[in-house]
């Protein structure tokens, strides 16, 4: 388990289709996100690692519709 772990997104953009796309199915996500510090505990809550805070990153989601919703299909480094 991951305790106190919180995801910041601090700017979103759409970015240009995937290579190679042929319609509304797939989207790019541009997104700058950075992690807080966590702990990793085990199943009885016992402390088994710290983790520092990490420095925002800009990310490239792509993103397709599966069953009529957008799942996150890969996450890939900036361009």
């Amino acid at each position: 388990m991951l305790a106190g772990f919180t995801t910041i997104v601090t700017q979103v953009a759409h970015d240009a289709a995937p290579p190679g796309d042929s319609g509304p199915s797939l989207a790019v996500v541009v997104v700058t996100a950075g992690t807080s510090a966590y702990q990793e505990r085990d199943a009885t809550g016992a402390a088994l690692a710290d983790a520092a805070a990490a420095p925002e990153q800009q990310l490239r989601l792509v993103l397709a519709t599966v069953e009529g919703r957008w799942r996150i299909q890969d996450i890939l480094p900036a361009a």
